[in-house]
């Protein structure tokens, strides 16, 4: 089957495409590359080269899967993009996958503020950015099942209380536990980004 492409649009034309990947990096190295390395693993990918972009793309149809986001770009930072994401009904559910050169452990955790579901680091290894992409887009396949669960039981209990899913990376927790890590999101998170709030909580 012949690969389609386009300036904004490849399809890895030999895997089965089952999600559309928002890569948004202001270096036109970074995002290509970025896209052909997702391209041949099966993944529709859309580009965009700045905040303002990947806004307007997010909410076309189909909406992403998931969005690559760089942290770092002119005009609209890659935290301002996540922030207003995350206060529209149509963007809020898509995971934000912060990339970022920064090793400091409070960008690290500001992104997790605004509502990002991880980071990784750049230069991007195309293992590690694999990993996380199928990590992420499995999670958010089984969000519908942890939003049938009970919330009332969560809420009301007096301490701090995590739900651990049986057959995907993910935990929900309580007011209680958010509060802990200055988590304002009661959303399913990954155990992985569970794990980086409590490395980045202040002692």
């Amino acid at each position: 089957m012949p690969c389609s492409s386009s300036p904004s649009l490849l399809h890895g034309g030999c895997i089965p495409v089952n999600s559309e990947i928002l890569v948004v990096d202001d270096s036109a190295f970074s995002r290509n590359l970025i896209a052909r390395t997702l391209a041949a693993e099966g993944y529709a990918v859309r580009l965009a080269a700045n905040g303002s972009e990947a806004l307007e793309m997010a909410v076309q149809s189909p909406r992403p899967a998931l969005i690559l986001l760089d942290i770092q770009m002119p005009s609209l930072s890659g935290y301002e993009v996540c922030r207003q994401l995350k206060s529209h009904a149509a963007t809020q559910s898509i995971p934000v996958i912060f990339m970022t050169a920064s090793e400091d452990e409070e960008a690290h955790h500001h992104a997790f503020k605004v509502g990002a579901a991880d980071y990784i680091p750049k230069p991007v290894q195309a293992r590690v950015m694999l990993s996380r992409v199928k990590t992420h887009l499995a999670l958010s396949r089984h969000r519908p099942q942890l939003h049938d669960q009970p919330a009332h039981a969560l809420e009301q209990s007096p301490l701090p209380f995590l739900f651990v899913h049986p057959t995907c990376p993910v935990v929900k927790a309580n007011t209680h536990t958010a509060r802990m890590f200055s988590y304002s999101s009661l959303s399913p998170i990954s155990v992985l980004t569970l794990l980086a709030l409590v490395r980045n909580k202040p002692t």
